[in-house]
């Protein structure tokens, strides 16, 4: 959590993390019903590294606390899949369905969850750092894991 924070926040120096006080920058999609939030943040936000480099606006969630942003990370992870609201395509009402390999992402993270340098290199399974392609996938599972062993965060796990 600690490694996952300092690099998404940008160890607090993000412009999200201060415009939310969630150091995770987690993203609150308006039909997705976790993490809960009491308001969201709309920002531009790098979709993908390119070339061409992507850029969008996504919401963000806000925190009310240091324990509320804890909550929400462990909700995201927890519910990874679960109800992603119905695709873009659907009909605003369509009942929110399951993602099947978005479930299994997560349920392949949490076997790492009493080994936290594990847990770190596979945080990029439930969206966190770039995940689009497996090679994207590791570049950002070793930058967590990396933070978390050059900072001696492993105490903490």
């Amino acid at each position: 959590m600690l490694a996952c924070a300092s690099l998404e926040s940008n160890w607090g120096q993000g412009a999200i993390y201060k415009a939310t006080l969630n150091p995770f920058s987690l993203r609150k999609w308006p039909r997705t019903p976790f993490p809960h939030t009491h308001k969201t943040y709309w920002a531009d936000t790098v979709i993908a590294e390119g070339p061409p480099k992507v850029v969008k606006k996504a919401p963000f969630n806000c925190a009310t606390s240091r324990s509320d942003a804890v909550l929400q990370w462990c909700e995201w992870i927890l519910h990874y899949g679960n109800a992603d609201g119905p695709g873009s395509l659907e009909p605003p009402g369509a009942a929110p369905r399951g993602n099947q390999k978005a479930i299994d992402n997560r349920e392949r993270l949490l076997s790492y969850r009493h080994n936290a340098i594990d847990f770190c290199m596979y945080l990029p399974l439930v969206g966190f750092g770039e995940h689009l392609t497996a090679a994207a996938r590791d570049k950002s599972g070793k930058e967590y894991r990396d933070r978390l062993i050059d900072f001696g965060l492993t105490v903490y796990g």
